[in-house]
């Protein structure tokens, strides 16, 4: 038996200061052990193990805050809701959901209890969700239909960061009475307790995020030795192949004077755009689109007659340093974007289009007048750019979001990412 389940077992039989010590001994053990094997999700499983076996309860999640003004799932426990295969299967899909701490205008949410506690700073004890007059518990009733449950106790507090910013919300569900099994309000002792470990898991959470940091870091700088090494690949394979191909036709006669003279051209362009992608990609995020927009600007207007435009919303982006991960991801996949376009598509207008917001940045690119609205922007095939290659730059490198619209005379891809300026 885990020991958190034996603390629980003998909870009745032991005194107020024996069950503290319990739980502050298990407290050093999940620190010790993570002084080990620093797995920041077990250890956030592992704390919230503590928290729901101090206060008795059924359940509870751990929820962090997201650049993206969100609160995301990070680590979910309930024995009951998760019994079954079917059940866990649901939940897992639910858990992808995330709860918006600001509306479409910016304004802060406060009708949902775990935004409230995030933005107020202060732990909220419902005794009864179905009843509670101060929040919006729709969400908590169309979980419980979905899943057959019935959440009655629930106890949300903020989780700090060392600089006292809330970098995360923790919330258990239905207190129990050891003796009755009847589900009860959590106590206010247990309310002091699960704030005081919600603290010690702020700190926790603060120094992985810093870590996490640091490993970012290391991976930008190496992700940019690695872009050069692949632009200079790009230079030889790409100029090499194309100056091959004029030499031996001229050689052999397979190519006339002209069209040999056209592949040297069309090197020499390829040759271009790969040195100004290799001096230049340290610049400003906007300059940097500006200049992989004009690279296919005219190539696009004499093989497809199509009309590619890019603007600028926000004028601050302009003189805006961002880190190189940033300029590097964005622009490449701009031009994978654009490369797949000029293969497969059979638009006439193409728009590109920067903004940012206070916490975003967001790029759009729009397909427009399509002829056949079979070709999609972002081949979904194997053919081309597909959206995998997309996510993994977005999602994975820059920690944002992308969304893919198609409708039968247009096609939409926005990107949206942290604002974060180097």
């Amino acid at each position: 038996m885990d020991p958190l389940e034996k603390d629980t077992a003998h909870l009745a039989m032991k005194g107020e200061h024996d069950i503290e010590s319990n739980h502050l001994a298990r407290l050093v053990e999940i620190f010790t052990d993570f002084s080990v094997d620093r797995d920041s999700n077990l250890l956030m499983h592992k704390l919230l193990s503590l928290a729901i076996n101090a206060s008795i309860c059924e359940g509870g999640t751990i929820y962090s805050v997201t650049q993206r003004n969100t609160l995301q799932f990070q680590c979910f426990i309930n024995d009951i809701l998760l019994a079954s295969e079917r059940d866990a299967g649901r939940l897992n899909l639910s858990a992808n959901a995330e709860i918006s701490l600001f509306d479409i205008l910016g304004a802060p949410v406060h009708s949902h209890v775990c935004s409230y506690v995030y933005h107020e700073k202060k732990s909220v004890h419902i005794e009864d969700a179905y009843t509670a007059r101060d929040f919006d518990c729709k969400g908590i009733k169309e979980f419980d239909q979905n899943h057959g449950y019935r959440t009655k106790s629930v106890l949300t507090v903020p989780i700090f960061a060392v600089n006292q910013d809330v970098i995360g919300v923790m919330q258990l569900i239905n207190a129990h009475d050891l003796e009755t099994g009847l589900t009860i309000p959590f106590a206010q002792d247990t309310q002091k307790f699960i704030g005081a470990l919600a603290t010690i898991c702020g700190f926790q959470m603060d120094n992985l995020q810093l870590i996490d940091q640091l490993n970012s870091q290391i991976e930008a700088n190496h992700y940019t030795t690695l872009e050069k090494d692949r632009i200079l690949r790009d230079l030889h394979d790409g100029l090499g192949s194309q100056l091959t191909k004029a030499s031996i036709g001229l050689q052999y006669g397979l190519y006339s004077a002209t069209e040999s003279i056209a592949l040297i051209d069309s090197a020499i362009e390829e040759m271009n755009h790969i040195f100004e992608n290799y001096l230049n990609f340290e610049l400003s995020l906007d300059k940097m689109m500006a200049l992989t927009v004009n690279q296919y600007t005219n190539v696009f207007r004499s093989q497809k007659n199509c009309v590619i435009s890019y603007s600028l919303i926000d004028p601050q982006v302009v003189n805006t340093q961002y880190p190189k991960n940033v300029v590097i991801n964005l622009m490449q996949v701009v031009r994978e974007i654009l490369t797949n376009s000029l293969k497969y598509s059979s638009a006439k207008s193409l728009e590109i289009v920067l903004s940012s917001q206070a916490n975003l940045v967001k790029l759009s690119i729009l397909e427009k007048d399509l002829a056949d609205s079979s070709l999609t922007l972002p081949a979904a095939q194997s053919r081309g750019f597909g959206q995998r290659n997309i996510l993994h730059r977005i999602e994975s490198q820059l920690n944002g979001s992308v969304s893919f619209t198609r409708r039968l005379n247009f096609h939409l891809i926005e990107i949206n990412i942290p604002n974060i300026v180097a």
